[in-house]
């Protein structure tokens, strides 16, 4: 009986722990369901609302990911050249900022005054900003 009580007590212990390990891991994750790894979901959201009639170009290198959320958007990899006639009367949502060409940040930076910026759970790198081209 002594064995099989101590062995019910370890087992007890094991389980107890195993359920506070996931209790643990799982708040760990509420930052990120909460804000996301990216935000496109929530920028897309956010253009329906405030800039329905207004076309989009999504930009960066995860320019694709954005088509998800905004079928509709124009993709653009941020390394193509821009010029001021492609970007007048739109939006940008980008991300992976480090991946623009310098000439495409310095022509957003003159003509595109920032929005919005989604922060991410992730790393900084995929934080999502919406940039408005009139």
């Amino acid at each position: 009986i002594i064995k099989t009580i101590a062995g019910f007590r370890k087992n007890t212990l094991q389980l107890l722990l195993g359920c506070l390990v996931c209790v643990l891991f799982i708040a760990s994750l509420s930052r990120y369901y909460q804000m996301g790894k990216q935000n496109f979901k929530g920028a897309a959201s956010y253009i329906e609302e405030k800039y329905p009639d207004k076309e989009a170009l999504s930009f960066g290198l995860a320019h694709d990911e954005f088509l998800y959320y905004d079928p509709i958007a124009i993709p653009h990899s941020g390394m193509d050249p821009l010029h001021p006639d492609q970007i007048s009367g739109k939006l940008i949502v980008g991300n992976f900022r480090w991946s623009w060409s310098q000439s495409n940040k310095e022509i957003i930076n003159r003509y595109c005054p920032l929005e919005k910026k989604w922060i991410s759970a992730g790393y900084r790198e995929n934080d999502i900003y919406l940039f408005r081209c009139f």
